[in-house]
């Protein structure tokens, strides 16, 4: 027998060999142990704090490769990066006092100049909530935006377009926005855009507007389903910055005194399954409360095919002539009925290869192709065979632009696009494809 056969003392530096074995996995799975508990920077200045978190928050300190989950009342010091990944989001709190939300899919980069804390805004958008007589600065292009309320304290979102321009959103009061010696200021619900050289005044638009189903619309469904009954309408609407979340109301009169549907959504369309009949819809702005849509009518109506009566026959009745055959006309030509010209695809290219450190880490891809005439939208479907009989997902947008974010378990993809133009699709593109890989090499910071 083993127990027999070693020695007490060996049995003792077997079960701490085991032990030892078995803290290192542990350590090694959850690294962020280390890190929270371990290297806490004791030299450092720490400029704040994080206040809450919401599922995939990441931080990572200026001397680390690594990324590792952020965590409530841990320290913020210069040259942290912050990321929360999709539907995640991190509140944190800066040592003047001033709270900021960084949005989904965002990271921002802390800095410090003359004991001021600057944001370095890389990816997504930021919601800060500026106390009176405070203010909060950020840099773009390597230059320094001081933000401050005309009065009292006011709400802000800044949001990342790319990489030249910058979005600012005042939405609760009236700002200043200064850069060196120019000072712009931003009235409630106004927007300015930071660019290299410039600040760009941007007035928000007086209302949201609908794209789709037009106003007074009939929609035909001829499928019974065995399920519900009822037809999938798809809702779209022009996206404004800084006016998500939008709320979608439905309802059997225009006063809307009584809702059939209501839904909120940060995104600028929802499907949804309805009866037949009337109905209203509009859109409003949840941050924005004085923004909203004009009310647009939809009549939704499900046939069904009818079933008939059996037809009786006749009894004891003469039997007819036979029919004379008649002479054979020429043939008119059938004319087609022509689809609409598929997309033209420009990015990305065909059998284009990602390659990431980890799944964590894999950067977003970028589609564009050329706008159709007359498009109210465009369909795209992502697949993992090259006939799409497996349908991962489907995207619909309302430009000619589309940036996936969350990739799929797959690392090959397939994936074409089409326009719609009411009320009919074009053809289907070509089937592309995009594949993504995985290297062992580490990330440089």
């Amino acid at each position: 027998m083993l127990g027999e056969s070693l020695g007490k003392l060996d049995r003792v530096f077997l079960l701490i060999s085991l032990v030892g074995a078995l803290s290192f996995g542990i350590v090694m799975w959850r690294s962020d142990i280390i890190l929270r508990y371990f290297l806490e920077k004791s030299d450092g200045q720490v400029i704040g704090h994080i206040v809450n978190v919401k599922k995939d928050a990441r931080i990572r300190g200026s001397q680390s490769l690594m990324w590792h989950d952020a965590f409530v009342k841990e320290k913020l010091y210069e040259q942290d990066r912050l990321f929360a990944g999709f539907d995640s989001e991190i509140l944190f709190e800066l040592s003047n006092e001033q709270k900021l939300n960084l949005s989904a899919n965002s990271m921002v980069i802390l800095h410090t100049k003359n004991n001021s804390t600057l944001l370095n805004l890389q990816l997504g958008s930021v919601e800060v909530v500026v106390e009176a007589a405070k203010s909060v600065k950020f840099i773009h292009n390597d230059k320094i935006f001081e933000i401050r309320t005309v009065v009292g304290k006011g709400l802000i979102h800044i949001n990342k377009k790319n990489e030249d321009v910058l979005n600012i959103l005042s939405l609760e009061s009236n700002i200043e926005v200064k850069a060196d010696d120019k000072k712009v200021e931003v009235k409630k619900g106004e927007a300015i855009n930071v660019q290299k050289t410039n600040i760009e005044h941007k007035a928000l638009p007086e209302k949201i507007i609908l794209s789709f189903p037009k106003n007074k619309s009939a929609i035909l469904s001829q499928n019974a389903f065995e399920k519900h009954e009822g037809t999938l309408v798809d809702f779209y609407w022009q996206k404004v910055e800084g006016a998500a979340p939008y709320l979608l109301e439905l309802s059997k009169s225009s006063d809307f005194t009584q809702l059939t549907y209501s839904k909120t959504v940060t995104s600028s369309f929802v499907t949804h399954n309805l009866q037949n009949g009337s109905y209203f819809w509009r859109v409003k702005s949840v941050p924005l409360k004085d923004l909203k849509s004009d009310i647009y009518e939809l009549n939704v109506e499900i046939s069904k095919p009818s079933i008939q009566e059996p037809v009786q026959l006749p009894q004891a009745k003469a039997q007819p002539e036979p029919l004379k055959p008649k002479p054979l006309k020429p043939k008119k030509s059938i004319k087609k009925v022509a689809l609409i010209k598929a997309p033209e695809i420009n990015l990305p290219l065909h059998k284009t290869t990602i390659v990431a450190s980890d799944k964590k880490n894999i950067d977003p891809l970028f589609f564009n192709w050329e706008a159709t005439p007359d498009a109210v939208m465009y369909e795209i479907q992502f697949s993992d065979d090259a006939k799409f009989k497996n349908i991962l997902k489907i995207e619909k947008v309302l430009k000619n632009t589309f940036l996936l974010k969350k990739h799929f378990t797959n690392s090959l993809i397939y994936w074409r696009i089409r326009s719609i133009v009411e009320p009919l699709p074009s053809e289907w593109s070509e089937a592309r494809s995009y594949e993504v890989q995985f290297s062992n090499r580490k990330q440089k910071n």
